[in-house]
């Protein structure tokens, strides 16, 4: 590794110490309003139901869905990262929500008391190499005719910004089959929805709908992208990593023309423009 990967990678100041600053994670609720809203209106109000959350982060969009249903229900949220479990039950309690459980822990590994009427969760697996061990805990953990509801980032996401990397890849001679294993690795992190209808239906699930959605996210230069909190440390981090080791001494030249690149589009946009693809897929168990 050479001595600028080194520093790079060593950075107090980046995303790999962020999870240290759980303030700033509720910069999440922002990103993750894009899909959680689209949740929000069409997940069905519960009467006396019990209904869990999984990867809830700061509580959004758990805390929002208490409000709305009647008190009689009783939700769980979770998330394996215990300061941001922190920040969400602080909230509950400044809103008075007293139906709320947080736990801290691993879904897959957890074990609970009862079963479960309906399961959300807003983006709490869309990168996770586990997905299909969550989906079949969760055909368990849901009572007959219990239902799932979940949204996903597609590998469509942000094509603006990643074509961009690609043109100026080529631009200091990395290879395409070194491009190419790149892509495959950043198309692998994230599913279609023709991945999870099938997924579902090899589990049981029937009654299983998938929504295209998209949503646009502009910003004014690449670092106003390349240090938005939540894309640094859910969507970029990995990539960032890739592109530092293939890159090597030639990073910061890489990272020039990636400039450069991105302000010829924003002199015409205005802004460099990105595209956000999800889906929202809800399934019930028979």
């Amino acid at each position: 590794m050479s001595k600028l990967q080194k520093e790079i990678l060593s950075n107090k100041d980046s995303v790999f110490n962020f999870l240290d600053n759980s303030e700033f994670y509720d910069d999440y609720s922002v990103w993750s309003s894009l899909t959680g809203n689209e949740l929000l209106d069409i997940i069905p109000l519960k009467n006396k139901a019990f209904i869990l959350d999984i990867g809830t982060g700061t509580g959004f969009p758990v805390i929002e869905l208490a409000k709305r249903f009647k008190k009689n229900n009783k939700f769980f949220a979770i998330d394996k990262w215990d300061k941001v479990i922190e920040i969400a039950e602080k909230k509950s309690i400044i809103k008075s929500l007293k139906n709320i459980t947080f736990l801290v822990g691993d879904f897959r590994i957890l074990s609970f008391c009862h079963n479960f009427d309906l399961i959300i969760s807003n983006n709490g697996f869309s990168s996770s190499k586990y997905r299909k061990d969550i989906l079949k805990k969760c055909y368990i953990l849901l009572n007959n005719n219990g239902e799932l509801y979940f949204s996903v980032i597609s590998p469509n996401s942000f094509k603006e910004f990643y074509f961009a990397n690609y043109k100026c890849l080529q631009k200091i001679g990395i290879k395409k089959e070194q491009i190419d294993k790149l892509n495959q690795k950043k198309n692998n992190l994230r599913k279609d929805g023709n991945y999870y209808k099938k997924l579902l239906e090899n589990i049981g699930f029937v009654d299983i709908k998938i929504k295209k959605k998209r949503k646009i996210l502009r910003v004014a230069n690449l670092n106003s992208l390349l240090n938005y909190t939540p894309l640094n440390l859910f969507i970029f981090k990995e990539w960032k990593e890739d592109i530092i080791q293939i890159t090597g001494d030639k990073y910061k030249i890489f990272f020039n023309y990636l400039n450069s690149f991105i302000n010829k589009q924003i002199k015409k946009e205005k802004s460099f423009i990105n595209t956000i693809e999800f889906n929202i897929i809800s399934a019930r168990k028979k």
